[in-house]
């Protein structure tokens, strides 16, 4: 659906983000508990997943299912020039808070991109443009610059955009049948 490459997780250019950043359960999803910060045990030196053909049959779907929508990328790649987590003096505590921000930047970017397909107000879609543009960095993200977006008046707006959003939507359409 989104031909956006920038919202598309490209693995090979990140450095194993979701292996360690998040947390996981032992679950249907998960053949282990593994706190947040911590690699998953599956996790090479490479940064490479050591099971990736065999996620499902080793019991880590979960995996298979999550999408960092290109987070992983943006923080290995644009924001700490390629390095890994293991080559920062605090273990990557900074890589790690920057992946959530990114995630989160990420995904108000794919909502706001989805909902161009929406029949919109004039209203809601000259917001959403507005909206779209202050999470588009021509010139790139910096740590400060994710850190203001992801944590200030950013989450604010997406959630008063998406409220107003939902308010066209008929209610019969929301109930469960």
């Amino acid at each position: 659906m989104n031909e956006d490459a920038s919202l598309r997780a490209d693995c090979a250019r990140c450095a194993g983000l979701c292996c360690v950043a998040l947390a996981f359960d032992r679950s249907a999803l998960f053949a282990e508990d593994k706190p947040a910060g911590q690699p998953c045990r599956q996790l090479d030196t490479d940064d490479r997943c050591a099971i990736h053909a065999q996620r499902v049959q080793r019991g880590y779907a979960g995996c298979v299912a999550y999408d960092c929508l290109g987070a992983g990328q943006l923080v290995t790649q644009e924001l700490f020039g390629g390095r890994s987590w293991r080559d920062c003096a605090d273990g990557g505590a900074a890589m790690f808070t920057a992946f959530a921000q990114a995630r989160q930047v990420q995904e108000w970017r794919q909502l706001l991109t989805s909902a161009a397909l929406l029949n919109l107000t004039r209203h809601l879609a000259r917001r959403r443009l507005a909206l779209l543009a202050r999470l588009m960095r021509p010139a790139g993200w910096t740590l400060a610059a994710l850190a203001q977006t992801a944590d200030g008046g950013m989450r604010a707006d997406m959630a008063s955009f998406l409220h107003e959003l939902r308010s066209m939507v008929p209610r019969h359409a929301l109930s469960l049948k």
